[in-house]
């Protein structure tokens, strides 16, 4: 077994290619010795990182991950119910082929600001054998928590135990069967299936370091408390005061390379300075590589609609949105619908 090395695992496809590039530079910078072993989700990915030779990142071809129960899932799933679905079997082949002791799913939309080691550190500390991440939603959308569910699968760790790997399973076969996002409050993706993990078995932590998951959904709840490019930075959340471990940049469409629309203003209450430090570095590095990943291998990254509402038809959205208004009442309007239509220009970034 690798007994120092964190090893982690995330998956995407060739558009993606921009996010899970700066993904491992951001772990290159601040991680003391890791592994990222990345599933490519079609054929054009692994041959761009095969030929980066990135020297910790590990490209998996599709056709030697998938297996027949996969496989049968793969013929009626949309292209992201699918990913959802091969999550957790990536942990599963990753336990299974390289043996490390601990294996760290995450999303490739993330970026690094300190070691996420400490992850596996505050887990040997609590005797735990899972750790996952909450979303942390504020009080006023807990109908967001109830429909999507308590948790975010964007860096659950397994170890690799009898524990672990048996929760592993019953995940896995869950999402076999169901990958779908359904208004049920039961199905919602790969990650509603976490809802009562922590409470129903007492090797499952949820992290209690509030520097790893701060996102869009969640950034209302911290203030920036220190800022150096060379040194410190330290955020406030509930009360403490947290180094950030990683930031979540989900739902980010672009106009242009040269523009975004971050989707981060629909609340109130947001720091702008944390939000610019966030976001303007991160969308300099996704350009840079977006143009390198276009002139090197005729790749293009620019993704306008979110992959989640690219499963959708035009009349599956115009319907949504005009049930979701008609449900809405005062706390979704004033917490949500509000801010959002005042400060919708704030998540229009032009990027240098």
């Amino acid at each position: 077994m690798e007994n120092k090395k964190h090893v982690l695992c995330t998956l995407f496809n060739s558009v993606y290619l921009d996010k899970g590039i700066v993904l491992y530079q951001s772990l290159s910078e601040v991680a003391t010795d890791f592994i990222l072993y990345v599933l490519c989700m079609d054929e054009k990915c692994y041959k761009v990182l095969a030929d980066l030779k990135n020297e910790h990142l590990i490209p998996i071809r599709l056709a030697d991950f998938e297996n027949e129960q996969l496989l049968k899932a793969k013929k009626d799933r949309p292209f992201g119910q699918y990913c959802w679905t091969c999550s957790s079997s990536l942990i599963k082949y990753v336990l299974d082929t390289y043996q490390p002791n601990y294996c760290s799913y995450i999303d490739a939309d993330m970026f690094f600001y300190s070691d996420p080691i400490i992850l596996i550190d505050e887990m040997e500390r609590k005797n735990a054998s899972v750790s996952i991440i909450g979303h942390r939603f504020g009080w006023y959308a807990k109908k967001s928590e109830k429909k999507i569910g308590r948790y975010c699968v964007e860096c659950n760790t397994f170890k690799n135990d009898v524990k672990a790997r048996k929760l592993l399973d019953i995940w896995i076969n869950q999402c076999l069967e169901d990958c779908s996002q359904k208004d049920d409050g039961i199905h919602w993706g790969d990650q509603k299936y976490m809802d009562n993990w922590v409470d129903d078995y007492p090797y499952v932590i949820e992290s209690l370091n509030y520097g790893a998951g701060i996102a869009p959904w969640n950034i209302p709840q911290y203030t920036l408390v220190k800022y150096n490019p060379k040194g410190q930075f330290v955020v406030k959340c509930k009360g403490k005061e947290y180094t950030p471990l990683f930031y979540h940049f989900e739902g980010i469409t672009y106009d242009s390379n040269d523009h975004a629309d971050i989707h981060v203003y629909s609340r109130w209450g947001i720091d702008d300075k944390l939000v610019n430090i966030f976001y303007i570095e991160y969308l300099s590095r996704i350009k840079k590589i977006k143009l390198f990943l276009l002139e090197k291998y005729n790749v293009d990254c620019l993704i306008k609609t979110h992959p989640a509402l690219g499963q959708k038809t035009r009349k599956q959205l115009l319907l949504g949105k005009a049930q979701y208004f008609l449900k809405a009442g005062f706390v979704d309007f004033f917490f949500h619908i509000l801010p959002r239509s005042l400060y919708y220009k704030k998540d229009q970034v032009d990027i240098k």
